[in-house]
């Protein structure tokens, strides 16, 4: 499992230090959080470090100016960011920035693997650079008279240069071409020629045997061909529940699948309001050590779990043997008997009460916005929701990329219980374009039986009958 550390900067200023992150590590302007912010425009409990089965996340507990990712988005109450290398959470003009443990020396020695050792490249040129002169420098020449003027070396003498090698050594023009003198180099001694090695006689090729016609080639025996190797495509419990044989990439395309309908839990009660994600195709709800925790005295250990049905690319919910029940609407799950849900349908754990909310339904079309739109109306006229309450929710619900009932639960202004019920009323109740279309066609229709009649009272007229 990753070990993360937190560099803060409190209103912009240096970290003091790096804090290692510490499960359930809260986050905020209060004296009693584990990380404690001086900046007046972060809340009192504004997020918290969630690790949840070896992954690290952040989570916004509903701050007002709420938990920003840099570059990424910005969370809305309930939802969590995976922890990562340089990730940046900002709060309000604070931030606090991501390490991993390791994640500097690993991008150190990458880049080092990338580099030279140190003086290779002298090395190798040094190298190259004595080749070209091996190639370049003259051949050896028998050894010459020392030229006019020049003392041999004696004892206690050194030898004196000649005019010519003086001549040589001397700088031209100003110093601006330094010759160097010609050494000749002394004549190596001779190399005794090598005897050619002895020829080897070609080994004689081995007669192959003579070839039988297609016809009368013998076929190979059952025991002789190997058993073809059967592939091992792995194992997921991805589905009905049962393990199925497929390749491994299934899986993740199956998640992917899941992942693009957004599917989530809107979990409303009077101590919390948040919004739970299914990210796994099987999420267990539970009080503790689950997927999707409910910490409350009435939630069991494990409560339900909720699972994705690749078949039918569909949601099932099914009960453990949980102490106060699960419900789907007002139907009680038998324990081990899995039940369908519905967009918008309405779940309870014990009193906890919660909407499946999903984005796609089970064909992969859009939920349909006037089934939304319907249900706000009927809030309305059962006067449930002002207008200005429905209005706010609509514009949060642009920002948040959530529909309007879950930003009406999130607000508190409506129960789980209400917007379900809602729900099923505006998918009943036909949309306005088509209560305006319906009288506009009704007003037509007496206009076209008016104008008929009055012609054919005219035309009786003329007629004189």
């Amino acid at each position: 499992m990753s070990t993360f550390f937190l560099l803060v900067r409190d209103e912009g200023r240096e970290p003091k230090g790096r804090t290692q992150a510490l499960a359930g590590m809260s986050i905020g302007r209060a004296p009693e959080n584990q990380c404690v912010l001086q900046d007046p425009n972060v809340g009192r409990r504004a997020a918290r470090l969630v690790e949840d089965r070896g992954v690290w996340y952040v989570e916004d507990l509903g701050s007002t100016n709420r938990t920003s990712i840099r570059g990424v988005r910005k969370l809305q109450k309930g939802e969590r960011e995976a922890l990562r290398h340089g990730l940046v959470i900002e709060l309000g003009r604070s931030s606090i920035e991501i390490v991993e443990e390791g994640a500097d020396e690993e991008a150190t020695d990458a880049r080092d693997a990338t580099k030279p050792e140190s003086g290779e490249g002298t090395l190798v040129a040094g190298a190259m650079d004595s080749e070209m002169r091996t190639l370049q420098a003259p051949k050896p020449v028998p050894a010459a008279a020392p030229r006019t003027g020049a003392t041999p070396p004696g004892p206690g003498r050194p030898p004196t240069a000649s005019p010519a090698f003086a001549q040589d050594a001397a700088l031209e023009d100003g110093g601006a071409t330094l010759h160097a003198p010609q050494i000749h180099a002394p004549v190596p001694a001779a190399v005794p020629a090598q005897e050619p090695a002895p020829e080897l006689a070609p080994k004689p090729e081995p007669e192959s045997p003579p070839r039988r016609p297609a016809s009368e080639s013998p076929s190979p025996s059952p025991a002789a061909v190997p058993p073809r190797a059967e592939p091992n495509w792995g194992t997921d419990s991805i589905g009905s529940g049962t393990q199925s044989m497929r390749p491994v990439t299934g899986e993740f395309v199956a998640i992917a699948a899941m992942h693009s309908r957004r599917p989530r839990l809107v979990l409303v009660n009077e101590a919390f309001r948040r919004v739970e994600f299914l990210s796994k195709g099987v999420m267990v709800i539970g009080r503790e050590q689950a997927d999707c925790v409910i910490d409350h005295k009435a939630i069991s250990q494990p409560h339900a779990e909720i699972r994705f049905v690749e078949a039918t690319n569909s949601f099932q919910i099914e009960d453990r043997k949980s102490k106060n029940q699960t419900f789907v609407g007002t139907v009680a799950l038998n324990p081990g008997t899995p039940h369908p849900l519905a967009p918008e349908c309405l779940v309870r754990f014990g009193p906890i009460e919660a909407v499946f909310v999903i984005d796609l339904d089970s064909d992969n079309v859009k939920i349909p916005p006037a089934w939304y739109a319907g249900a706000v109306r009927a809030l309305l006229v059962q006067h449930q929701v002002t207008a200005e309450q429905a209005k706010a929710a609509e514009e949060e619900a642009l920002k948040g990329e959530r529909h309007v009932g879950e930003a009406l639960m999130l607000s508190g202004a409506v129960s789980a219980r209400t917007w379900a019920r809602a729900f099923e009323m505006g998918k009943l109740a036909p949309p306005p374009s088509a209560e305006r279309g319906g009288k506009r066609g009704l007003i037509v229709a007496l206009v076209v039986v008016i104008v008929l009649a009055v012609l054919a009272f005219v035309f009786q007229g003329r007629l004189g009958l």
